[in-house]
C-alpha cells in the first residue's frame, strides 16, 4: 500500500499582545493505517521565553481512530510566558479553558503525556511535573498528574473532565507539605505569614461543578507526610 515520508511544520501566529503563538513540526512516515511522528519539537511562546517541547506522536486511523503525543521539557517559564506570576488556580483554569476551546470537542479522540523536569510557577520551581492525559468526545480524562511543589510538597490528581454540559472535574486527589506555611504562601501568590507548620497530608475524592468545590472522604494527617 502506498506509503508516506517527509516532514512537516505548522504555525499559529501569536496574537497582538504577543502571546498565543505556536510552533510545531516532526519527521513523518506511514501509510494509509496510520502515521508515525519523530522528531517532534514544539514551541509555544517566543523565541526567547518560549515552552520548548519535543518527542514523538502516532496518528492511527481506521475503526479505533486515535491520535497520540509523548511530550517533554526539561524547563519552562510559565511566569514569564504570563509576563506575571501564575498561581496554582490561574494554571487549572488556563487548563480547564483549553479542554473547554475545543480538545475534547473534536472528532479524533486524543491520548497524551508530558513530563517537565522544572517550571516556573509563582515566583517559584515547581519540579518532577507528568501529566497523562486523554480526550473522546466531550469528556476529558486526567489518568494522572504529579508534581512537587515549593515547601517539599507532593500533588497528585487523577480524574475526569466534563464539559458536555458546562465544565466540571471529578476525581481524586492527594496533597502532602513538610512546609505547609511556604507551599500555602506559594499557592496564594502571598509572603509567608505565622508560625512554621507542622507536615501535613491530605487526600480523598473531590467534585468541581458551577465554581463550587466539594470534597467528600477525606483524609488528613498532621505531622507526619
Amino acid at each position: 500500500r502506498p506509503r508516506l515520508a517527509g516532514t512537516a511544520s505548522v504555525e499559529r501566529r501569536a496574537d497582538a499582545s504577543g502571546r498565543g503563538g505556536v510552533k510545531a513540526s516532526a519527521a513523518l512516515a506511514g501509510d494509509a493505517a496510520g502515521i508515525d511522528l519523530t522528531d517532534v519539537a514544539i514551541l509555544v511562546g517566543p523565541e526567547d521565553l518560549g515552552a520548548r517541547f519535543t518527542g514523538k506522536g502516532r496518528a492511527r486511523f481506521g475503526a479505533e481512530t486515535l491520535f497520540a503525543l509523548d511530550l517533554a521539557a526539561r524547563r519552562i517559564d510559565l511566569d514569564g510566558l504570563m509576563g506575571e506570576p501564575v498561581t496554582p488556580e490561574r494554571a487549572v483554569r488556563a487548563a480547564v479553558a483549553a479542554l473547554a476551546a475545543g480538545w475534547t470537542e473534536g472528532p479524533v479522540p486524543i491520548e497524551a503525556r508530558v513530563a517537565v523536569e522544572a517550571a516556573t510557577m509563582g515566583g517559584a520551581t515547581v519540579r518532577d511535573v507528568e501529566i497523562a492525559a486523554r480526550a473522546r468526545g466531550g469528556v476529558g480524562t486526567l489518568e494522572r498528574f504529579a508534581a512537587v511543589v515549593p515547601g517539599a510538597g507532593k500533588v497528585v490528581l487523577s480524574g475526569r473532565f466534563d464539559l458536555a454540559d458546562g465544565i466540571g472535574f471529578t476525581g481524586r486527589g492527594e496533597a502532602s507539605s513538610e512546609d505547609p506555611a511556604l507551599t500555602f504562601a506559594w499557592a496564594r501568590n502571598g509572603a509567608v505569614v505565622g508560625e512554621a507548620l507542622p507536615p501535613v497530608a491530605v487526600s480523598g475524592r473531590f467534585a468541581l461543578a458551577a465554581g463550587e468545590l466539594r470534597g467528600d472522604e477525606m483524609e488528613i494527617a498532621i505531622g507526619a507526610t
